[in-house]
């Protein structure tokens, strides 16, 4: 996929500010928040530069997003229990 310097820039750019922000924060909702911005930067560069690519990134972005947005409102709903892990399993 061909994109150019400033494009490249800004994703990368942006990628790495939510990445820093996410560790910052201990809040689930924090974190869902500072990851919206990865699929709408990836939005903004596809307005200036289109690619099959960026869209396939995008929809898996926003996928991921929106699942883990869902997942998240069911929970504080009580509709859902969070997965528990056991020890040794990774």
């Amino acid at each position: 996929m061909y994109m150019s310097k400033t494009n490249r820039s800004l994703l990368v750019d942006e990628t790495n500010f939510v990445v820093k922000d996410m560790k910052s924060s201990d809040d689930a909702a924090t974190k869902l928040y500072y990851l919206s911005g990865i699929p709408s930067m990836v939005t903004r560069v596809i307005n200036l530069e289109y690619d099959k690519e960026l869209i396939l990134l995008h929809l898996a972005l926003n996928e991921t997003y929106q699942h883990i947005s869902a997942r998240n409102r069911r929970q504080s709903k009580g509709e859902d229990r969070p997965i528990v892990i056991i020890d040794g399993v990774f």
